[in-house]
């Protein structure tokens, strides 16, 4: 089945807990099956025959079933992610109307209000997400932030898409869910483009590792020597970036797996 919001869960869970065989694919991945079997039409029955023909041909992982800690962080971060979304919209909407040559002040001072009402009600479902992750998840937590360049925000958003890491066999798998591994576009000498990445996984962990990965190029010893080694290539900014995300990934992927904090002489 494909991991559409919420409401494949329940029929996950269902069937993982009467003994079937259940794999939750991302649905940009059927949907490139789709285009690659040049299909033209669509409606539910043909859809899925086609996630059926999907499993049949590719093999997929057996999924593993998240804790009800997991679930619940993921339904907090669900709504933050929400809240952040309409804030800036409203944000959006006060510079529109602040700039429209109007003397609207009733409105722009509702949308404010608003704003700030939001804004509170984020903050306390911040607080909770960061209270949950800290009693069932602390020692991920402690690993995840000893990596120099990944903060408490991020680390609760990776560790309640994730768990503890157990159900990535190796780091690549790990980059693959997340979308950042490298895309390259490259042909002759006309088509050598700055860097992209696969984007199949969650935005909003791609989102936070980008600006980890900033960070990361100034304060992180293992990010900091691939760093000169791409400039020293004349690798461009963006790739570099990209790579610094992946090196962050594995570094996360290898202190959960090894049970230790990020030791900086093995980067």
């Amino acid at each position: 089945m494909e991991a559409t919001g919420i409401y494949y869960l329940s029929c996950a869970r269902y069937l993982s807990s009467a003994g079937k065989f259940v794999a939750v694919e991302n649905p940009l991945k059927i949907k490139r099956f789709s285009e690659m079997s040049l299909r033209r039409s669509k409606n539910d029955k043909k859809d899925a025959l086609l996630i059926a023909r999907y499993g049949n041909n590719t093999n997929p992982h057996r999924w593993k079933e998240p804790s009800e800690e997991q679930l619940k962080s993921q339904e907090v971060q669900s709504v933050i992610d929400q809240y952040t979304t309409s804030i800036r919209r409203l944000k959006n909407q006060v510079h529109a109307f602040s700039n429209s040559g109007l003397d609207n002040k009733i409105v722009i001072k509702s949308l404010k209000k608003m704003i700030k009402e939001m804004a509170k009600s984020k903050l306390v479902l911040e607080e909770e997400l960061h209270r949950l992750i800290k009693v069932n998840f602390e020692a991920e937590l402690d690993l995840i932030t000893s990596i120099p360049g990944i903060g408490v925000s991020t680390a609760c958003l990776i560790i309640g898409k994730i768990g503890d890491a157990s159900s990535f066999e190796r780091s690549g798998k790990l980059t693959s869910y997340f979308g950042i591994t490298p895309v390259e576009s490259y042909s002759g000498t006309s088509i050598n483009k700055k860097g992209a990445m696969s984007r199949m996984g969650s935005p909003k962990i791609r989102s936070m590792l980008y600006m980890c990965a900033i960070s990361s190029l100034t304060v992180n010893p293992g990010v900091i020597a691939m760093r000169a080694r791409m400039k020293k290539k004349g690798k461009h900014n963006m790739k570099i970036v990209i790579a610094a995300m992946n090196k962050l990934t594995r570094q996360i992927f290898g202190v959960l797996k090894s049970g230790k904090a990020f030791d900086p002489n093995f980067v």
